[in-house]
């Protein structure tokens, strides 16, 4: 009788201790941490005024703190983190090329339910905002949303007129095929003195997945022989020869090897002829002293052009009930069109939005967009690879790039042995 008596009372006790505890506070004032990537030269002006301007006018005393993040694998890192621990942002950005890493190991949260149990007004939502093609971006590859398409952008080759002209380079006519960016990367060298080409390098695959494309790997994975799993193959008589090409444009001169801060400072300088990288940096260029023209990413002789697109989603990660609400009221603001137009004017995105008009979005008419903003029809999606193994599959590709770029390597015997590792981290789903 003692002894039942005694775990009546405990219950009784958690009980009303459970009673007395503060219940979650799903209306009033309260503070969200929004972790992203977009700093001083990426857009990140524009997107702390969005944030002042929905903190100052939400009406429900919700107040969003930036968390800033250096690139998109740094942000990745500091999002896992902050999961690990507990503190998850209320949401973050996640670039496309995190998609299923993300969406497969991680404890996110759906935006369909979200939208389901506390907005049901916004049942068409997404559909009304997004054409189809563009919000799979944001779906993983077993058929989930892990985020609301944001940033969008293409990748294209920025050239300094002034040093094509000083090499006796046709400036009307711009290169389309590698082969034809070869011979303008020797001539400025021969003629000039200055850098010919520099293609992007930094921490992600963005470009480097569409050198396979040059190759003509298109799919760039897909279902193993049983169907348990993913395989690739990057070792491709096409692939070696594309990345020798590239290898032999390193050690004649005509590509330099360097990193990407260095060579946006090339560019700026006038130091450099040609440059690619993504149409999100071309703000970066419009006033700084040069006279840049963009043209298309090149392609492969004799194949069609392929790129990624670049970009990220707005992903909601918070636990809460008022972190959700507070999260996707945020998201709904910033894909306003007024406030996705001030964000892409910005930075030289691409609108993924359909409600965006020519007249918000001014970019349509700026001299380094407007005659390429189309080669978004030439795009796929930024390779996300499946498995917990992602980040460690576009390490290697950066590694790989680095090797051939800058150590000298075997291409064909470095391709193979990435393909071989890639392969045994994607087999198993």
């Amino acid at each position: 009788m003692k002894k039942l008596f005694a775990m009546l009372l405990a219950l009784v006790m958690v009980l009303s201790l459970a009673a007395c505890q503060p219940k979650e506070k799903t209306d009033g004032p309260i503070e969200i941490e929004f972790l992203h990537t977009h700093g001083e030269t990426f857009g990140g002006p524009a997107l702390e005024e969005i944030i002042k301007e929905f903190n100052e006018t939400n009406g429900k005393g919700i107040t969003v703190k930036t968390v800033l993040g250096a690139s998109y694998n740094e942000t990745m890192a500091t999002l896992q983190s902050s999961l690990a621990a507990g503190t998850e942002p209320a949401l973050s950005t996640v670039a496309y090329s995190h998609l299923n890493y993300a969406g497969l190991n991680f404890n996110y949260v759906p935006i369909s339910d979200v939208i389901e149990k506390y907005f049901p007004e916004d049942k068409d939502y997404l559909t009304n905002k997004y054409e189809d093609s563009i919000l799979s971006l944001g779906t993983t590859v077993d058929g989930n949303l892990l985020g609301c398409p944001y940033g969008l952008s293409i990748p294209l080759m920025y050239y300094n007129k002034g040093l094509l002209e000083q090499a006796g380079l046709d400036t009307e006519n711009l290169p389309t095929t590698w082969q034809e960016v070869r011979e303008y990367a020797k001539a400025i060298v021969d003629k000039t003195g200055k850098a010919g080409l520099y293609i992007q390098i930094v921490g992600d695959t963005y470009s480097i997945i569409p050198m396979f494309y040059q190759a003509g790997i298109d799919p760039i994975y897909d279902k193993d022989s049983d169907g348990d799993g993913y395989r690739t193959d990057l070792a491709t008589d096409g692939a070696v020869e594309v990345w020798t090409f590239f290898q032999d444009m390193f050690e004649e001169g005509t590509a330099v090897y360097m990193t990407n801060a260095e060579g946006q400072a090339a560019m700026i300088a006038g130091d450099l002829g040609m440059y690619l990288t993504t149409s999100a940096r071309i703000n970066m260029f419009t006033d700084c002293g040069q006279d840049i023209i963009t043209g298309y990413h090149p392609k492969w002789e004799g194949r069609d052009l392929a790129v990624c697109l670049g970009g990220n989603m707005l992903t909601i990660w918070g636990q809460t009930e008022a972190k959700q609400k507070a999260a996707w009221e945020f998201i709904k603001f910033c894909l306003e069109p007024e406030n996705m137009a001030k964000f892409d004017n910005a930075t030289g995105y691409v609108p993924p939005t359909k409600d965006v008009t020519a007249e918000q979005y001014t970019m349509l008419e700026h001299p380094m967009l407007k005659d390429v903003v189309d080669e978004k029809t030439y795009a796929r999606p930024w390779t996300s690879w499946p498995g917990a193994a992602g980040l460690q599959v576009d390490q290697h590709l950066v590694t790989l790039r680095d090797k051939i770029y800058h150590d000298g390597v075997d291409v064909k015997t470095a391709l193979q042995e990435v393909t071989d590792t890639i392969n045994g981290l994607i087999s198993e789903d």
